[in-house]
């Protein structure tokens, strides 16, 4: 039997590329002769670098950088066929004092990648939260910001310095970003400033959202007086305008998760191959899965064995003429659970489950 293992995390707690395993084990207790792919999954802001480890070949490798403080730290990022780098954005600009912080770090981390001879770069911004619109990153690659008396900025720019600029110039960057290629993997739908703009819909304080979103809106006219429209990117506000600017500077692509797991694992094919399916994940709050898992779901076919494993409030969202078996295997989760608790489940859940169709 070729069963497809396709595990969404639980509860960020147990993460996807460790309940595929959990799950490959219990159907192995079974039937040692089952083939069993697993796929990991992840949302643009979760673990995006060890899911895709697991499937592609790579290697971690740890770099030295500014955080989003500007204090040195050390990331981890991964190479992929020798000139993909897999860059994790939140683990260099998750900041919690926004108007102090500085995308020149991520800037730093590219530029290291040129040096290294990367071709590619595979950037999640999803979880980050520093909002200087990608200028500290541009200051990294070059770029130079002048205030009303022309005088140069000095750098590394942060949020608080964007309400200063009155020119840009970008003519010095560095060549080698002309040579290269940027996939911006994002899952949210924000504006670049506005009601419906990343600040706009994070936790910080009024007073802190006006500043930035206002800043944020000035810069992107300053932007215009030199022919760069952020506004063309209808949802170019994700990662604090970042999305926008690869995509208008650089020529970015940008996937959800969801359609970047489906390219790079050719799980669509997996699921046309495969005899069973088992797929779910695990959520706090009411949810019909993970923008992948709701992939999956269409695909779904009818003719197949197909399994959703779910835990809290996560449900799958049922169709007239697609339906699968649906088990909630944990129901209740406290700040007292671990991980091994949902493996455990998960492990047995899929032990009965071989055991049920092996007696059909």
């Amino acid at each position: 039997m070729k069963i497809l293992v396709a595990m969404d995390s639980f509860f960020d707690i147990l993460f996807s590329h460790h309940a595929n395993q959990y799950v490959f084990d219990g159907i192995k207790a079974v039937d040692n002769t089952a083939n069993i792919v697993m796929v990991p999954l992840f949302e643009s802001d979760k673990n995006m670098i060890d899911a895709l480890l697991v499937w592609e070949k790579g290697r971690k490798i740890k770099r030295n950088v500014s955080s989003d403080l500007l204090m040195p730290i050390e990331v981890e990022v991964a190479i992929l066929e020798q000139d993909t780098m897999l860059i994790d954005g939140k683990t260099i600009l998750s900041s919690k004092n926004p108007l102090a912080a500085s995308s020149y770090g991520l800037g730093q981390l590219i530029t290291q990648g040129l040096d290294m001879g990367v071709k590619s770069f595979i950037i999640s911004i999803g979880g980050i939260t520093t909002f200087d619109a990608g200028l500290g990153m541009l200051n990294a690659f070059g770029a130079k910001f002048y205030n009303r008396d022309y005088i140069l900025i000095d750098g590394p720019l942060k949020q608080s310095d964007l309400k200063e600029i009155r020119h840009i110039e970008l003519g010095d960057m560095d060549d080698r970003l002309k040579e290269v290629s940027f996939t911006v993997v994002s899952d949210h739908q924000y504006k670049i400033y506005g009601k419906e703009s990343h600040i706009a819909n994070s936790e910080f304080d009024f007073e802190t959202k006006q500043t930035i979103d206002n800043s944020i809106w000035y810069i992107s006219e300053q932007f215009k007086k030199f022919g760069i429209d952020l506004n063309a990117s209808i949802y170019g506000g994700d990662g604090g305008g970042l999305r926008a600017v690869f995509e208008q500077l650089f020529n970015a692509k940008t996937k959800t998760s969801a359609e970047l797991i489906f390219m790079r694992t050719h799980i669509g094919s997996l699921i046309n191959e495969a005899d069973m399916v088992i797929y779910g994940g695990g959520s706090m709050n009411e949810t019909t899965g993970s923008l992948v898992v709701s992939e999956i779901n269409k695909l779904q076919n009818p003719d197949k064995i197909n399994i959703y494993l779910m835990g809290g409030k996560q449900y799958k969202q049922m169709s007239n003429d697609k339906e699968a078996i649906e088990l909630n295997i944990y129901p209740e989760v406290s700040s007292d659970t671990e991980d091994i608790q949902i493996g455990i489940q998960l492990q047995n859940t899929a032990k009965q489950i071989v055991m049920a169709t092996r007696k059909q």
